[in-house]
């Protein structure tokens, strides 16, 4: 998704992908082009609990327990493949692992959307921190519980 283009100063650039974008894409292609090219996006009554879910993890700001810190509203981006977006809660473990937990307000569904979303937060994440994001969660608020997903080679060619 993608595409380098030649800036007026004759440079390639890629277009910037949002995270988002590409779980949207992953749901719908179709739908992704309305909200994305069209900008027509209403809310129903899932936008409208993902809203409340997010005001929570949406404010911006860094908080310890224990030996996690757990960072919130945290901008990410990956230069070389043009991706840029928010990632809800961020988790720096004491053994340097870092963890990507993006918050859906309904059920998980494995190998779904959010999973090709997660796995862009954790390359994005890698990226930036220098160091492997082999893990990536998605914690549901309809079940109340995170779902850790394996960031392997299928999501990472689910990925630009």
């Amino acid at each position: 998704m993608t595409t380098p283009h030649t800036s007026p100063g004759g440079e390639r650039e890629l277009t910037q992908i949002t995270l988002s974008a590409l779980e949207h894409h992953a749901y719908c292609p179709r739908q992704c082009g309305l909200i994305l090219l069209e900008d027509a996006f209403t809310d129903d009554a899932a936008t409208i609990r993902g809203t409340h879910l997010h005001q929570r993890v949406d404010t911006p700001g860094n908080k310890g327990r224990g030996t996690i810190r757990t960072l919130h509203a945290l901008p990410v981006w990956h230069d070389d493949y043009g991706l840029t977006g928010i990632c809800d809660t961020v988790e720096l473990h004491h053994d340097g692992r870092i963890l990507p937990i993006e918050h859906k307000s309904g059920p998980y569904i494995p190998g779904g959307p959010a999973d090709v979303q997660a796995a862009a937060q954790a390359l994005c994440l890698q990226s930036m921190f220098q160091r492997p994001v082999p893990e990536a969660a998605i914690f549901s608020a309809a079940d109340r519980r995170r779902h850790l997903i394996t960031i392997d080679d299928t999501l990472h060619g689910q990925n630009p």
